[in-house]
């Protein structure tokens, strides 16, 4: 018997086969991301990013939900120190998500903040909202190319801005994925100066509210925000934009104590 075309089946179909896929197992077989193994059981010094921390990782129920492929959190918010660069890092790591913009200290994927490629590239945007633009159009070009550069490959050998850059690329480009793709954003708090972040912020809200609500592109593209709570505030409608769509990320009783668990053993001192 004939099985139906895949890209023919809805779209709540498609996300119940991705999630059974990956509970029975039967991904294991995909092309890993060339992120090298970061465990280490033996002591090691604690670090204060996520980027580069050698410890397990702890998976809670929220985050669980956040790992499924049929997720509907775009927004995770989350204060200083609640682990979103390390979740943000294991969501590349399983290839549920590419890397768009990265923390400064994040080596694997994505145009690093404060980078000298950021930097070159914010001076050639005539706005904030034209940078994103460009970025989500790099990012998709690097998808579909058969080099399969990242963003960090890519940017300094580019004509990052052109003058007459028009987001309708876009449409073009998300037409020839063959499958979904889930950009991944972190470090927009540290990207520009502390008088820009607040417009930075929010050409950032209009693009993704862009990109949710047009339903030509939004099948082809979704989008993973790590960013503090703060840093939303006083941004137009953004309640309505992240209803429904946003995981608050905590520190409660279970996690902790799962923490303390998992880093006891590589205590040498305990050892």
């Amino acid at each position: 018997q004939q099985t139906p075309d895949y890209e023919r089946l809805s779209k709540d179909n498609q996300n119940s086969i991705s999630d059974l896929i990956q509970i029975l197992g039967l991904d294991q077989h995909r092309e890993v991301q060339a992120i090298p193994a970061y465990f280490n059981h033996d002591a090691a010094p604690r670090v204060p990013s996520g980027a580069s921390d050698t410890g397990w990782f702890i998976e809670t129920r929220e985050i669980a939900k956040l790992m499924q492929a049929s997720s509907a959190f775009s927004y995770i918010l989350g204060r200083k120190g609640t682990g979103k660069t390390r979740i943000y890092r294991e969501m590349h790591l399983r290839n549920n998500g590419v890397p768009l913009l990265s923390a400064a200290d994040y080596l694997f994927g994505g145009l690093r903040a404060q980078s000298i490629a950021a930097q070159s590239m914010l001076g050639q945007a005539h706005n904030f909202e034209q940078f994103w633009w460009r970025l989500v159009e790099l990012a998709l070009e690097s998808t579909v190319s058969v080099t399969g550069q990242n963003l960090s490959e890519i940017v300094p050998n580019n004509n990052l801005v052109t003058p007459q850059f028009e987001p309708g690329r876009i449409y073009f480009i998300a037409k020839s994925l063959k499958e979904p793709i889930t950009l991944l954003i972190d470090g927009v708090e540290t990207a520009v100066g502390s008088r820009d972040t607040r417009s930075f912020v929010e050409a950032l809200f209009r693009v993704l509210s862009t990109i949710q609500n047009d339903a030509s592109i939004n099948e082809k593209i979704q989008f993973k925000l790590f960013i503090r709570p703060d840093l939303s505030v006083g941004i137009q409608n953004v309640e309505q934009q992240i209803a429904g769509r946003k995981l608050e990320l905590r520190w409660d009783e279970a996690s902790i104590f799962n923490y303390m668990l998992a880093e006891i053993g590589r205590n040498q001192w305990f050892n």
